[in-house]
Parts: C-alpha cells; sequence; structure tokens
C-alpha cells in the first residue's frame, strides 16, 4: 500500500505537468487557435519552473532522512525550514495552476462545438487539474522532520539533549553531545521502495486520471442507441401502393439515404437514423451533435453502411456500423486526400476497396480498416475512364472492376477524346475479401474511351456495362451476359445521375425498364423482363415544370413516378404518383414530401439520388434537402 504521500503527489505533479506541455503544443498548432493560449503557456512555463525547488527539497530530504543516525540539531532545524517553504511554494503553485487549469476548462465548451473535441485544449485543462491535485497532496503531506522519518520507514530522531546516562543513546553509550539519535537506520531497500512506490504510484494515477478525461471527451459526444438483430424476417417489398402508411420527420434536414437492414438509413446533419420501414420507427442512430457527417455509404446486400464525419480540414473520421443493429463495427481517421472526404468506396459487407494510384485498386476489411489484397491491373491494361477516378462498383457478392486493354499501344499516353479507339473491354469481378477474381467479362469494341462506364443495380444483383455504342448487363453472380441495353431507350437518370450508393433502380437481374424519352410529349414506359415474365407497359402525361428530373420506380403491379412542383421563391415539394401497368389506373400522392430548393447556386435542382428506395414493408419517399421521410404501402 502506498503510505509516502508527498512522493505520491509528487509523482501526480509530473504526470499533469508531461500531459499539460504535449496539451499545450497540440493546442497551440491547431490552425483554429493561432496564437490564443500563448500567454497559458508563458504561465505554466514559469509554474514549472518554481516547481524545480520543490523537487530539489524532496530529494534533500531523503538525502538526509538517509543519514538520519548522525544529523545535527542545526541540520533539523535547517531541514524543517526547508520543508515549511518547499509546503507554502506548493500552494502557491497549486492556487497559480489551478488559475490556468480554469482558463483551460473555459475554452473547453468551444472545442465541443464541431462534435469532436481538440484534444489539446482539453489535455491542457485535465493536465492541470491533475497537477493541481498532485500539489495539493504533496503541501498537505509535507510536515517537518515527521514526514522525512515516515518516508524512510524509521521513527523520529531524538537529539543528546533528551538523553541522559544510562538511557539508551546516552553519554554511557558513546554519544557526543549535540549529535542525534536514531532508532535504527533500517535496511535500505525499504527506504527505496517507499520513495519509488510513492512517485511511481503517482504518476500511475495522474496517467490514468488524464486518460479517463481522454476517454470521456472521445466517447461522451456520441448519441447511439443501438438495436438487437430482429428474428423474423423482413417485410416484402410492396408489389403495389395505395395509401400512406407512414411518416417521420428528421431531426435536421436530410442529406441522402440508403436501403439498408430491415430499412432505410437516412444521413442528416450530425450522423445516420435507422428506420424501420415496415412501420416506420427509428430503430438505432448514431449521431455526434455538433459534428457535421459529410458522406453515407450502404452495402448492396443491406448489411452495412459507412457514415463519415469532418474532423478537420484535412481528416475524415470513418464509422463503419452494423445495418441491421447500429453496432460500430469500427471506426479510424482517414485523409481526406485534399477532397474534404472518404472518396471512391466500393462498399460490401465484407470489405471495402479504393483505387491506389493508376494501376492498383486496394481492398481494406471492415474492422481494422487494415490492406487486405492489392490488385494490379495487368501491363496492358488501365483503367477505364478518368485516369484520377477508375469505373469499378460494389455488387452484392462483388467488386467489379472495368478495365481497357490496348495491347499494341502505349498505355501511358492517354486515349484522345471524342475519337472511337480500338480495345478490348474486359470487367473483373472480385472477392471483396481476398482480392480474388471471380469471373472475368472480355469484349472488343471500337469507343470513345470517355464514354466507358458500368453502373450497378439498385440491389446489386446486375451490372450495367456502357461502352458508348454496344451495352450490356451481366449478372453479378457469374459474369454472363444477361440482356442488352439501348441507352437511348434508357430513362434519364441511368444516363446522368446515380443514387447514394451508385445504384440503379430501373434495371435489375429480372428486367428493365426503357422509355422513349426523346419522344417530345407523353412518355411510353415498358417493363422488358429477362427470360419468364411478360412485358408491362403504361403511357405517362408528360409533367409539368421540373419534368427532366422526374424519377421513376417499376414494382410488380404499378410504376411509381415523381412530379417536382415549386411552391415558394426556395421551396418545392414531390408528387408521387401510382400508374397500374397496361390499365393505366392512377393513385396520386400529392406533396408528400418538401424540400428546399436551390435554383442559380451553381447546384441541380435537388440533391443527387433517387427519392424513390425499394424498402422492405413499403416504399420509402426520402429527397434531400427535405425534413421529412414517408412510406406508401399497398
Amino acid at each position: 500500500m502506498i503510505t509516502r504521500w508527498p512522493w505520491f503527489g509528487a509523482g501526480v505533479t509530473a504526470a499533469g505537468i508531461a500531459v499539460t506541455g504535449w496539451a499545450y503544443a497540440d493546442w497551440l498548432s491547431a490552425p483554429s487557435e493561432p496564437g490564443q493560449p500563448v500567454v497559458a503557456g508563458l504561465v505554466f512555463g514559469l509554474g514549472v519552473l518554481m516547481m524545480i525547488p520543490l523537487v530539489l527539497t524532496l530529494v534533500s530530504a531523503f538525502r538526509y532522512a538517509w543519514r538520519r543516525e548522525s544529523l545535527r540539531d542545526f541540520e533539523l532545524d535547517l531541514l524543517n525550514r526547508e520543508i515549511s517553504y518547499a509546503r507554502r511554494q506548493a500552494w502557491r503553485r497549486a492556487v497559480l495552476q489551478a488559475v490556468l487549469g480554469a482558463y483551460g476548462w473555459s475554452q473547453a465548451p468551444a472545442a465541443f462545438e464541431d462534435g469532436f473535441p481538440e484534444l489539446g485544449v482539453v489535455g491542457f485543462a485535465a493536465g492541470q487539474t491533475v497537477v493541481v491535485a498532485g500539489l495539493v497532496v504533496a503541501a498537505i503531506r509535507l510536515r517537518g522532520t515527521a514526514w522525512m522519518e515516515q518516508s524512510v520507514g524509521g521513527a523520529a530522531p531524538a537529539t543528546a539533549a533528551g538523553a541522559g546516562p544510562g538511557s539508551p543513546g546516552g553519554a554511557d553509550e558513546g554519544v557526543e553531545p549535540g549529535a542525534s539519535v536514531g532508532a535504527g537506520r533500517g535496511k535500505w531497500p525499504v527506504r527505496v521502495v517507499h520513495v519509488v512506490a510513492g512517485a511511481v504510484g503517482g504518476l500511475g494515477v495522474g496517467a490514468v486520471a488524464v486518460l479517463a478525461a481522454f476517454l470521456a471527451v472521445t466517447l461522451l459526444p456520441v448519441d447511439a442507441v443501438t438495436a438487437e438483430r430482429a428474428v423474423k424476417p423482413s417485410a416484402a417489398i410492396p408489389a403495389a401502393v395505395s395509401r400512406v402508411a407512414w411518416e417521420w420527420e428528421a431531426p435536421s434536414l436530410i442529406q441522402n439515404a440508403v436501403p439498408a437492414g430491415p430499412g432505410v438509413v437516412v444521413r442528416v446533419r450530425d450522423g445516420v437514423v435507422a428506420l424501420d420501414t415496415a412501420t416506420g420507427l427509428p430503430r438505432w442512430h448514431y449521431r455526434r451533435p455538433g459534428a457535421y457527417a459529410g458522406q453515407l455509404f450502404g452495402a448492396p446486400d443491406g448489411g452495412t453502411v459507412i457514415v463519415t464525419f469532418s474532423v478537420t480540414n484535412d481528416s475524415t473520421r470513418v464509422v463503419t456500423l452494423d445495418a441491421y443493429t447500429g453496432k460500430v463495427r469500427s471506426q479510424r481517421d482517414r485523409s481526406a486526400g485534399g477532397m474534404g472526404g472518404f472518396h471512391g468506396v466500393a462498399l460490401t459487407s465484407r470489405g471495402f476497396a479504393q483505387q491506389s494510384g493508376p494501376s492498383e485498386l486496394v481492398g481494406f476489411d471492415l474492422d481494422e480498416h487494415r490492406v487486405r489484397w492489392l490488385y494490379e491491373l495487368p501491363d496492358d491494361c488501365r483503367f477505364a475512364g478518368d485516369s484520377k477516378f477508375a469505373r469499378y462498383v460494389a455488387l452484392r457478392d462483388v467488386i467489379a472492376v472495368m478495365l481497357m486493354c490496348r495491347p499494341d499501344e502505349n498505355l501511358h499516353v492517354p486515349c484522345p477524346r471524342d475519337d472511337e479507339v480500338d480495345m478490348k473491354i474486359r470487367v473483373v469481378a472480385l472477392d471483396p475479401a481476398d482480392g480474388r477474381q471471380v469471373w472475368r467479362q472480355e469484349h472488343l469494341t471500337s469507343a470513345d474511351p470517355s464514354s466507358l462506364d458500368i453502373r450497378a443495380a439498385a440491389d446489386g444483383d446486375a451490372l450495367a456495362v456502357l461502352t458508348g455504342g454496344q451495352d450490356f448487363l451481366l449478372s453479378q453472380a457469374d459474369g454472363k451476359v444477361i440482356g442488352d441495353l439501348d441507352l437511348d431507350a434508357l430513362p434519364y437518370h441511368l444516363e446522368e445521375q446515380r443514387t447514394a450508393f451508385d445504384g440503379y433502380v430501373g434495371f435489375g437481374a429480372d428486367g428493365l425498364l426503357t422509355t422513349d424519352r426523346k419522344k417530345p410529349g407523353p412518355k411510353s414506359y415498358r417493363w422488358e423482363p429477362f427470360g419468364a415474365g411478360e412485358q408491362k407497359q403504361v403511357s405517362l402525361p408528360k409533367p409539368p415544370d421540373l419534368s427532366q428530373w422526374t424519377d421513376t420506380l417499376p414494382l410488380r403491379d404499378v410504376l411509381l413516378w415523381t412530379i417536382p412542383l415549386m411552391r415558394g421563391k426556395e421551396t418545392a415539394s414531390m408528387t408521387v404518383v401510382a400508374t397500374r401497368w397496361d390499365t393505366g389506373e392512377t393513385v396520386r400522392f400529392p406533396d408528400v414530401v418538401e424540400f428546399v430548393y436551390h435554383r442559380g447556386e451553381g447546384r441541380l435542382p435537388w440533391p443527387r439520388g433517387a427519392p424513390l428506395l425499394e424498402t422492405p414493408g413499403a416504399i420509402t419517399v426520402v429527397q434531400g434537402d427535405g425534413s421529412k421521410v414517408v412510406g406508401l404501402a399497398g
């Protein structure tokens, strides 16, 4: 048990000084606080210098106590005066450091405003608090020679003035007048252990106290509620809709949403909220009050989501969540790469991939964000599309990569734009866990390199391969061609828009939605199944106002489509219409959601992303820059 409190207090003080010094340097280097804590740092440095006498006194006391058998009266008086002086200085230093600690804590609230506390500010305040605690302990226990003797395991010394002939330690035993008489030096290891135990114990307690403060400021800003994994299977996706089943008001403007788990995950300003789309009730949420949630990615199988938060200008916190329970699988700080975000992510529930340089794709695990595999392009191939933004997407079970191969050409020479080039298109499917090639599809073509692209179906079961002329669909399971594409017959948003996770709701492994979109006036939409099934068709009137942004979603019995309308200078609303295949019978849901309209700000009329999402139990209507999510059911 630690009983040598002055040394314990000195250890606590030393731990606080070390932490405060590091925190001050970190605080001073923060770009958001240029020069603000300079005066506090100077005062802190002066206080540290003034603590040197306290340390020297403790060393001197131990040195005197070590040879206490031979101490003279004047040496005892001198030592008592030194200890008394050190005690007064400890109290003065404690008051000074308390003032600095109060200043640090006064700055701490501002460090929490963006949801990610600045550890330098909090460390400075916590370190100063630990310093004060250590000084107070040392000052209380510095009590003259009685303390000195307790420090080394002996009794208080007795002088010759109190000893008489015949008494222990008296003249009869050869003790000179004025010499101190001790109770015995004792074994030296006991003394050293007392001092070392006190100092090391103080260091440990101080370090634990600061660590607890760091953990508190790291964990407390998170507002998270998890859920248990559902025992029952998720509800089926509706074949038709006829009513508004539920509505949910978001705590702030909605940024985007992805189908995930037993419903949908909605990104709001400071985090994400998961809704059970069969009931419209929140299942779980992960929010950091004051922070900004910059991105949301969803795996095509619905099992995993990633949300990112802006920590600094060049750092992004990447949080991986189980989409069914909301439990954190991992959180890591990643460099924003000068682009302010976590970009080029192909996410699956078994890992994710990102481009690394002009000829490599790197696979990471979800729990540690460690590199699991590296896919290096063959010598005669390079990524299709722009060299900075390669064409690769996540499907349900694999990550698909599109390559262009020209064995007879120098691949380091950029392909001419708007010119057709003879090449071999190669689509490679990689296992997200180990990078192993699962399947490969090759196709000879002559195309403009800038027209090459691949798109994933919303459910991740099919892949659209766009070559600017000969376009086709592949099954994600084996890479076989399951259908052809006519780009001119596709709804507008396949060519120009992508949803939040690069999926397209107009095609899948079972069929394809087409339209005569270049024809003026009313539009005719057709569902063309692959293999078994009947073709379905419906004619829609041309919607008013912003008609080119109409979104569509084919269901088994109806085609859903949207009509966005201006409602004011800066607001618009979304009306959803369900039209039954072949018969044309319609059900309208007027103004189901409203959102902020950004005309004239260099943005699209409203944020990218499909407002109609296929989710269990209901079709979810969610629009970026709106505040309400609506579920439509049969």
